[in-house]
């Protein structure tokens, strides 16, 4: 476990603990690592999930697949991201998305009910963690707003216009590359594919954007 302090110790959830703070929750929270090759399944739909989950080592995708088959892609984690804490906190019986590991990955898994218990000591660290996770609670709810907030566009032009134009102001980068590939991306904005490469040729050739695979700019004029 000490291989990985350096990834938790920037995660959200041990927010304003020592390396040592952070060991001793360890030991009183148990969690348990598993490591998963490319494409297998860390969550089923239909599971019950009871852990929040870390990403220590590679990237996870969490989707959601309708009776059809076709999939939308609900967010991409990487080294140090949490998942399925929303799950765990509202102890649904069954999970409505499954996750899959994008690459090569190690996941830590800590039972929610242990972080939101108050049976951790001392109590003022347990009282950290449960506001850190409230606060992590809070930004997932904030990301899916923003996520409708994009999908709910008419049009794919301003679907993505929406999108590259938050990850711009996010990355605070004149270029910034996107988290997803265009595949994903397609998945996650809830649009076609190939319809979606047209029209980021048309925006290219329109001078509103450029690109170069998932590199963006936004040109102003």
């Amino acid at each position: 476990m000490e291989k990985y302090m350096e990834v938790l110790k920037d995660n959200i959830l041990f927010n304003g603990l020592s390396f040592k703070q952070i060991g001793d929750m360890l030991f009183q929270l148990n969690p348990s690592v598993k490591k998963y090759i490319k494409g297998e399944f860390i969550i089923n739909a239909g599971d019950r999930v009871r852990d929040v989950s870390i990403v220590l080592e590679g990237n996870i995708k969490i989707i959601k697949e309708d009776i059809r088959g076709i999939r939308c892609v609900i967010a991409q984690c990487g080294r140090g991201d949490m998942f399925a804490e929303a799950l765990a906190c509202a102890h649904t019986d069954f999970s409505p998305v499954s996750v899959t590991a994008n690459t090569a990955c190690s996941v830590m898994f800590v039972n929610f009910d242990k972080i939101t218990g108050f049976k951790i000591k001392p109590a003022e660290i347990a009282s950290k963690l449960v506001r850190n996770m409230l606060t992590i609670l809070a930004k997932k709810n904030v990301y899916l707003n923003d996520k409708l907030e994009h999908i709910g566009k008419r049009s794919i032009r301003e679907k993505l216009l929406s999108y590259l134009a938050q990850q711009h102001l996010l990355s605070g980068k004149k270029i910034f590359t996107l988290p997803f590939t265009k595949t994903d991306l397609a998945d996650f904005l809830f649009i076609d594919r190939s319809a979606m490469s047209r029209e980021l040729t048309n925006m290219r050739k329109e001078k509103l954007i450029d690109f170069d695979g998932n590199t963006f700019k936004i040109i102003k004029k």
